[in-house]
């Protein structure tokens, strides 16, 4: 995973494994409003979100 940056446009992904529970989450974040949504992504474990038009 440390090296997951030397894959970038390569069109190979990583991915974590997580929970079903954050596996879920993780996949009605990014469906629930594309159009509002800019990336949803899991680091360690945790997920985390960005909007658009949002800073944090």
């Amino acid at each position: 995973m440390r090296n997951a940056k030397l894959l970038k446009c390569s069109g190979i992904f990583l991915n974590e494994d997580l929970t079903k529970l954050n596996a879920e989450v993780l996949a009605s974040v990014r469906l629930k409003d594309p159009e509002t949504m800019e990336r949803a992504w899991s680091f360690d474990g945790k997920l985390y979100a960005r909007f658009r038009g949002k800073e944090h």
